[in-house]
């Protein structure tokens, strides 16, 4: 855990947004991706609780219902 993160940054919920910009980049951005996803484990090491963190994703591409 870092130095500078103390009790009081923790006790507060953390919130990932994971964002890849267009159809091409959700595709072709492999190494992008996973690096972005990989950030998610980076929380924990620094020592944010899953209860306490939360991963926002949004690909660029809207869905049907």
């Amino acid at each position: 855990m870092s130095e500078k993160i103390m009790p009081q940054h923790l006790a507060r919920k953390a919130i990932l947004y994971v964002r890849q910009s267009s159809a091409w980049q959700v595709a072709n951005n492999l190494e992008s991706q996973r690096l972005q996803y990989a950030m998610e484990t980076d929380l924990r090491q620094m020592g944010w609780q899953k209860s306490r963190s939360s991963m926002k994703t949004w690909d660029g591409l809207l869905r049907a219902a």
